[in-house]
Formats: structure tokens, sequence, C-alpha cells
């Protein structure tokens, strides 16, 4: 009862795949935990297990679902309980033929970092921008975080990109992916050379980050 399957949206693959997110689903007697599927849009068959949350209200994939250009694809959970960690967020990188994932799952480390929360941005080269305008990064709460990921092993490329004030929000006016792979950051909360909310706007080099 209550599991609105295929509540948070269905996502197409480029391998005729398709990815199924319900971020209210109840899964082994957890409410809420969500869950993502990967089907066959040949034969309407499930590929491989269901991804699910472990704790109650992890609301697996509601934050979203991406599409690579590589047929795999990213799940962003901005309310996933990670390592006891309350609404830490978390961003997986899941291959879109087999249904496993790659990789280690990237979380946050405190509670309410809310990883993934603001988006995930697909690249023309495969990568992948997270944007977590939550994040408290070196102690400075809400700074916003971008990361860079590849979208072939799902490791981070480069360093973190963080607010370096309270409420900076970094990544909170989005990410915007160019046609030669790089990207545009825009933080509109951004204080910037001690001016309260000035806002910055930065371009970054999507290979390397």
């Amino acid at each position: 009862e209550d599991d609105y399957l295929g509540l948070s949206g269905v996502t197409a693959l480029g391998n005729n795949n398709f990815v199924i997110a319900s971020y209210r689903d109840d899964v082994n007697s957890v409410t809420d935990a969500g869950s993502v599927m990967l089907v066959s849009g040949t034969t309407g068959a499930q590929i491989g297990t269901t991804i699910a949350g472990d704790t109650e209200d992890d609301l697996l994939g509601l934050s979203s679902v991406t599409a690579l250009g590589n047929n795999n694809f990213v799940i962003a959970s901005g309310y996933d309980d990670v390592n006891s960690v309350r609404n830490a967020g978390s961003v997986m990188l899941i291959n879109g033929a087999t249904g496993a994932q790659i990789g280690t799952t990237i979380a946050g480390d405190t509670a309410y970092d809310f990883l993934g929360l603001s988006s995930v941005t697909a690249l023309g080269n495969n990568n992948f921008v997270i944007a977590s305008r939550r994040d408290d990064v070196n102690g400075v709460v809400d700074a916003g975080s971008v990361m860079l990921v590849s979208g072939t092993t799902g490791a981070q490329i480069g360093t973190t990109l963080a607010g370096d004030t309270e409420d900076d929000l970094l990544g909170l006016s989005g990410v915007t992916a160019l046609g030669n792979n790089n990207f545009v950051i825009a933080s509109g909360y951004d204080d910037v050379n001690s001016v309260r909310n000035a806002g910055s706007v930065k371009l970054i080099n999507g290979a390397t980050g």
C-alpha cells in the first residue's frame, strides 16, 4: 500500500533500457526507503536487482535520475541517510546494461548535507557534475559544493569546489553544460571579496575539474 511506484519518474537510456524511480516505495519493511529499477525496453523485464534505501525516509531517487551518453545513469538522493549520518545525501553511478553500481557511493559527511539535492548535470564527455547547495564543507555551514565525477568509473575528478562563507550555497542557481564539455556554475548567494550575496559565475574544465 502507498508504494507509489514510478512516482519519481521514468528515465530513458540510449540503449533503450529505462529506469523507474519510486521515492515513496517501502522496501524490506523500510517505510519510504525509495527504490530504483532498471528495466529492459525490449522485454519489459527487470535487469539486475532493485536499488533501495535501507533507512526510513531515505527516499532513494527523489532528487533525480540522470542518463549519461554512455548509457550509464546517476541516482541522486538528497535525503539518503549514509553511515548513520542523517540526510547526508548520496549519488550513485549505475551500469545501464546490468543495473550494477559502478564505483562507490559519493555521500555527504555531515547531517543535512543533502548531497546531490541541487542537481546532477551530464556532460558530453560522459562525466557528470553534482551540485549540493546545502553541503557543509570544512566546517562552513551551507557552503555548498560542486563535484566533477567520471561517468565511467564513478570516481571524483579533481577537487571539490565549495563556498568559503556560511550560506554561500555554491551551485544553487544552476550548473550549465557547454558543448565543449566544460561547465558553468552560477551561485547567486555567493559572498565574494566580503560583498554579501555578490553572486558568482565560474567556468570549469569538464575533463579535469
